[in-house]
């Protein structure tokens, strides 16, 4: 895809995120009535994450040579995880604790959903299984990719550790993962008008949230959103700039389509074929560090979703006027975190990990009630929560694909490769042009050259 193109795509998403949230708010039936034209584009997304997920692992994978680079890349990698999400909850806990969006005042008459129930029987634990789901497909089927990821990863490690018997496999993965991203190329084009169903149906079907977003919501949809602001706009771009020794402005510019795809559907994981085409083929990044980063970031990297858990955590307690302590305060940061790190990349899975959190802190019932408030804004929390989210997974790819495992990967690939390039080239050597030397070489020289050692010698 040309740079004209891409800047001609980017252009109509920022159109039809803008157009579609305007004709939300005056032509909400209209919008509503064209709203599977929005899903045909997600699902279209989604489909494509199956055969996409393993083919790129296991192709980047197979790249790093030895499995040993693999394990030290994978833990490079869940440490990012792990050090952007801590950093994302600590600005989430300060600003929370600053402006106190809950103000000492409980909601009244605010519904408790359905989901409560299914979580308040769910432990941290139980969403830390979905490492090795107990049905892979049904599991796929609620938008947990966890599972898909950790078996593509140990299908890599043992290509890597066969070698060259492996390679006709590592041919396969190679060609499905090209197929899958030109599939995702044409789904692209048709972004702009799914962007303007989507966020416009979200709008339509949403209209009490800008009469609502008053008092605490206000607060609190502002010190969300400033948030996330610090730490999309100052904490991973000075890691990039830092880590990945990249241009914050530029990296952004040309991953912007990954980005706006994340905020229009709602979900980093539906975003994945837009992100690693971004990524890997638009901003050069090693595509090696592409299939390991992007795929389980998918699935554990949600610097946005973790930044909401902890602020809705305590605007609930300050709601009923709960007094936290400092270790009370360190525990729901805490959590937060491992809940993040378990919640799958789709629409309105935070609320059921927000249910998840409150069981663990053992919330009192009422305490519920505010996921009932919750829900008014959570379509606006959410995309904001996928856009960072993805976000962080593209500065990711950036920064471990300038770690050491791979720097010394591609080093040890064209030492590899060498010796076979002099191979090939042995047969010119062979065939050239004698030179002119050789044009004094008469016949009776060519004759002892023939002449097997060990046998008779020609006389002079």
């Amino acid at each position: 895809m040309s740079p004209q193109t891409n800047r001609n795509i980017l252009i109509g998403m920022a159109a039809g995120v803008v157009l579609g949230a305007v004709a939300g708010a005056v032509i909400p039936d209209a919008m509503l009535l064209f709203g599977v034209v929005g899903r045909l584009f997600v699902n279209a997304l989604q489909i494509l994450l199956l055969p996409l997920i393993p083919a790129v692992i296991i192709a980047g994978i197979a790249g790093l040579g030895h499995a040993s680079k693999l394990g030290r890349a994978a833990v490079s990698t869940v440490l990012y995880f792990v050090a952007t999400t801590a950093i994302a909850v600590v600005i989430g806990t300060v600003l929370v604790l600053l402006f106190n969006p809950g103000g000492s005042t409980a909601p009244d008459g605010a519904f408790i959903p359905d989901m409560v129930a299914r979580a308040r029987a769910t432990s941290v634990t139980d969403m830390f299984g979905a490492f090795i789901p107990e049905n892979l497909i049904s599991s796929l089927g609620s938008g947990q990719y966890l599972g898909l990821v950790v078996l593509s990863l140990v299908f890599g490690a043992v290509i890597c550790a066969m070698g060259a018997r492996a390679k006709v496999v590592v041919d396969f993965f190679k060609a499905i993962a090209d197929i899958t991203l030109h599939i995702a190329t044409y789904v692209l084009y048709a972004a702009p008008i799914g962007l303007f169903v989507l966020v416009g149906s979200a709008v339509a079907r949403n209209p009490e949230a800008i009469s609502s977003v008053g008092g605490n919501l206000l607060w609190l949809t502002i010190t969300f959103l400033l948030a996330i602001l610090l730490h999309g706009l100052v904490v991973l771009p000075l890691m990039l700039r830092f880590l990945g020794h990249r241009s914050p402005v530029e990296y952004g510019g040309k991953t912007m389509p990954a980005l706006m795809t994340a905020f229009g559907t709602a979900s980093s994981a539906a975003a994945l074929p837009v992100t690693f085409r971004n990524v890997v083929d638009d901003s050069h990044v090693d595509a090696r560090a592409g299939a390991l980063v992007l795929p389980l970031g998918v699935s554990m990297n949600a610097n946005g979703t973790a930044i909401y858990l902890v602020i809705a955590a305590i605007f609930t307690a300050q709601m009923f006027g709960l007094s936290l302590s400092i270790f009370q305060v360190i525990a729901i940061a805490l959590v937060s975190v491992l809940l993040s790190l378990g919640t799958a990349g789709a629409p309105g899975m935070a609320l059921f990990s927000l249910t998840v959190l409150f069981a663990t802190l053992q919330f009192p019932v009422e305490a519920y009630g505010v996921i009932g408030l919750l829900v008014v804004v959570d379509w606006l929390f959410d995309r904001g929560r996928a856009m960072l989210n993805a976000w962080g997974d593209i500065v990711g790819a950036a920064i471990i694909g300038e770690s050491f495992e791979f720097k010394t990967a591609r080093a040890s690939r064209i030492v590899t490769e060498s010796p076979m390039h002099h191979r090939d080239r042995a047969p010119e050597r062979r065939d050239r042009r004698p030179s002119e030397g050789d044009s004094r070489r008469g016949p009776r020289d060519a004759a002892r050259e023939r002449t097997p050692r060990g046998r008779g010698r020609t006389s002079e």
